[in-house]
């Protein structure tokens, strides 16, 4: 029976173009468009990044979150101004708007790279977690596809 729901829910991620994927140890749920493979990344010898990617031939999407070290001196804004410091770099920043996600500080970007990339970006700071949420697009801007993933990430604990 098990196996007949799992069948089932395959069919219909791939006819519905978009599954349900949840992190319970990243505290989130976001809308794959398939199956992501996962990862981690040492950063600057202290912090642990945890990186669910997917990319077809158009489209790439991550959502990484890293547990912020004991200790953090950063604020919430200051983390946000380097990170958007860092994507952003030579490229043309499009779009930026400061919100909230579930009361803690998020700040959304759209950014069109040099090489015709364009990227949607979210990033959320909760008071031991940093979550980014990235859907890129080749040669377009940000589009529909784009847009529904980034929409899609909520975050279920923290």
């Amino acid at each position: 029976m098990r196996v007949m729901l799992v069948a089932i829910g395959v069919l219909l991620c791939t006819a519905l173009g978009a599954c349900a994927f949840e992190s319970r140890e990243g505290g989130f749920t976001v809308d794959f468009p398939g199956k992501p493979s996962s990862s981690s990344h040492v950063l600057n010898n202290k912090m642990v990044a945890h990186w669910f990617t997917l990319e077809d031939t158009v489209h790439s999407y991550l959502v990484t979150y890293n547990d912020l070290p004991a200790g953090n001196t950063m604020t919430a804004a200051q983390r946000l101004d380097a990170t958007e410091t860092a994507i952003v770099k030579a490229d043309k920043l499009v779009r930026k708007r400061d919100t909230t996600l579930n009361g803690y500080p998020e700040r959304d970007l759209v950014v069109t790279s040099q090489n015709g990339v364009s990227l949607g970006v979210r990033m959320v700071v909760t008071p031991h977690r940093y979550d980014q949420v990235i859907s890129g697009v080749k040669g377009a801007k940000v589009d529909g596809p784009c847009r529904k993933f980034l929409a899609s990430f909520v975050l279920i604990k923290h």
